[in-house]
């Protein structure tokens, strides 16, 4: 989400990740449970000044759904009795990406003094490493402007880090902030900072779904780094055509280590898979309108921006904020979809 500064990776674990009032140029993502924030239903279809009701995607033909490319796609249902859902997730394998250490930025990330290791720090630089390595060769084909690096750094924050992390219209940026908004891009010192405690939602992530997870989580945050480059972020735009802007450049960073482009670091399909399904888990809840302010989509929208992203690259992301991509309703308008949760009998 963002602010004017502030932007955050959407982390919402049933929950929406709100806006960050530290300060007027980040844009982060929260991970307390906000269920207050939820429009209160009623029995009757609700005014809407939903900007998806003038569907640019009616008028723009590049706006489309990527076609799937899922074989079973098409499938009947199952119907057999004996066919039933798997009980455990097939992404829990937690796939560890592989990292090419000899090319890793050691400066990529400020650990801090006294920091516990992850086994997945090495291939955190290394994400760090390529994104910086692969803006400065898509900012300037895209925008026309040479690419300036990320000047203020990367942080990972822990309970126990003696040293101060910089602040974004504050002096400085406590643990328990950062805890709130998982991770965070600060336009005003250009710079990001991540959840690296033990016990933080990132972590979490990583231990069911692999490093990867984090991985999509730096590319999207970079991604707000990319927006303030080009000032898309002084265009009082609804925050949730920003988001799905970074989650298209996040799909699209993907796409080039999962092809095998990048010599420092690459995914396999499991660790494509684990992203996605983790996108899922940090996104808005149902019942909830995405166009309020801080609003990130729902998991349809991240995953499909993602994909859109992922197939298409770079330039198709640039054109999201003049062509969003079409978003499914969310927001429950009765009284019974409240009570249901938005089930079906």
């Amino acid at each position: 989400m963002r602010t004017r500064g502030l932007i955050t990776l959407a982390v919402a674990t049933s929950a929406l990740l709100v806006s960050c009032t530290v300060d007027p140029t980040v844009t982060a993502d929260r991970s307390d449970q906000i269920a207050s924030q939820l429009p209160t239903p009623t029995t009757t279809p609700a005014e809407t000044t939903d900007p998806s009701q003038n569907d640019p995607a009616q008028d723009d033909p590049t706006a489309t759904d990527p076609p799937s490319t899922d074989p079973t796609a098409n499938d009947p249902p199952a119907t057999d009795p004996a066919v039933t859902e798997p009980t455990e997730d097939p992404a829990n394998t937690a796939p560890s990406p592989s990292v090419a250490p000899d090319q890793i930025d050691p400066a990529a990330i400020d650990f801090g003094p006294n920091k516990t290791p992850h086994d997945y720090d090495d291939f955190l630089r290394a994400v760090m490493t390529d994104l910086q390595s692969w803006w400065s060769a898509e900012y300037p084909a895209v925008y026309g402007d040479a690419f300036e690096p990320l000047s203020g750094g990367v942080y990972a924050a822990y309970p126990n880090r003696p040293d101060d992390l910089p602040g974004c219209g504050e002096p400085r940026t406590t643990y328990e902030e950062v805890q709130q908004f998982v991770a965070f891009y600060c336009g005003q010192g250009d710079f990001i900072i991540y959840d690296d405690g033990g016990d933080g939602l990132l972590a979490q992530l990583a231990d069911k779904y692999g490093p990867g997870t984090i991985g999509i989580v730096f590319a999207h945050e970079f991604g707000h780094a990319i927006q303030t480059r080009a000032g898309e972020l002084d265009r009082d735009l609804p925050t949730v055509y920003t988001e799905q802007q970074a989650d298209c450049f996040a799909g699209a960073w993907a796409a080039r280590v999962s092809r095998g482009e990048s010599s420092i670091v690459s995914f396999s399909d499991a660790d494509v898979r684990s992203g996605l399904i983790a996108m899922t888990k940090v996104s808005d809840p149902v019942g909830l309108n995405q166009f309020v302010e801080g609003g990130h989509g729902s998991a349809f929208d991240r995953v499909g921006a993602f994909q859109v992203g992922f197939t298409y690259g770079v330039e198709r992301c640039d054109q999201l904020l003049d062509s969003p991509l079409p978003l499914p309703p969310n927001q429950f308008i009765t009284q019974a979809d409240a009570e249901s949760g938005g089930d079906a009998p």
